[in-house]
């Protein structure tokens, strides 16, 4: 009798991007995961579940589609061999390629998991089983989608994170919200919160712009180790709340804005992330 070809398999992991945010594209327009070391994974197929929490309904027959981009060997990004350059903004230690359509020059293929007939909101896309193209490098999963909504982490707990009307938020002395943006005027350390919105130990993911500041720091009083933030630019934090309230402090001299906050949870029951494992014979 043959041997069977999926006679083994790695251990179950798991890959995460900055995918919370990413809309729909007939473009190849998309992101790229944490990087990957497959060193120690030896096998020809890879099995992919993708699970996805939908802002909106999806439409049927649509996929998530992957790709794979080989590590460039300096230890901290994959390869890009385009010639693009990268985004200068640095999220969560990565970074997104500025030049977003992938194409057969800076990407290979692996194949598509699709969304079948009835998808709902929450969806666990696969399992797909592709052809591995590279073995044992180092890496990441890249993907875009043409599912028609945009991909989201989890329930918003903020309200009127645009600050399009003076609302919802209790401003500390200093403060203002005006034009779509809340901004602080030096000579006063204070805060800016949304009270009661979180839960204490459970995990968030925040998102928020600085913009128009010149001198101080803003940072998260919601969680213990908040970086305090000294330039413009957006920033994504994972924390786990120690209070319920969410709540921006500054410094006395901090003289700037902030907009587009988002805080969603994140666990229990994370999302958009892929989990793969290695399967077939081992490769030696």
């Amino acid at each position: 009798m043959a041997k069977a070809i999926l006679d083994k398999h790695s251990a179950l992991s798991v890959a995460r991007g900055l995918w919370d945010g990413l809309s729909s594209s007939t473009s190849r327009v998309g992101r790229y995961s944490d990087l990957i070391d497959l060193s120690a994974v030896r096998y020809p197929l890879i099995e992919v579940h993708f699970k996805a929490k939908a802002n909106g309904t999806p439409t049927a027959n649509k996929g998530v589609h992957l790709f794979w981009i080989n590590h460039d060997g300096d230890a901290t990004y994959p390869l890009i061999d385009d010639g693009a350059t990268f985004d200068a903004a640095m999220i969560s230690g990565r970074e997104i390629p500025a030049a977003s359509s992938l194409t057969q020059f800076n990407a290979q293929f692996l194949g598509s998991l699709w969304s079948g007939g009835t998808p709902t909101s929450d969806m666990v896309l696969g399992p797909g089983t592709f052809r591995f193209p590279h073995p044992g490098v180092k890496g990441a999963f890249l993907i875009y989608h043409d599912l028609g909504i945009t991909l989201t982490q989890g329930d918003q707990e903020v309200v009127n994170g645009g600050f399009t009307s003076d609302t919802v938020w209790v401003k500390g002395t200093g403060w203002t919200i005006a034009a779509g943006v809340a901004t602080h005027a030096a000579g006063n350390a204070s805060g800016l919160e949304q009270s009661n919105i979180l839960t204490i130990g459970k995990t968030y993911r925040l998102t928020f712009t600085v913009s128009g500041r010149t001198a101080g720091s803003i940072f998260c009083n919601s969680y213990g180790s908040s970086p305090a933030r000294t330039a413009n630019g957006t920033y994504v934090e994972d924390f786990t709340a120690t209070i319920d309230d969410l709540i921006f402090f500054t410094s006395i001299t901090f003289d700037g804005s902030i907009d587009n906050v988002s805080c969603v949870l994140v666990e229990p029951d994370p999302v958009n992330l892929i989990r793969w494992r290695g399967v077939g014979p081992e490769l030696q």
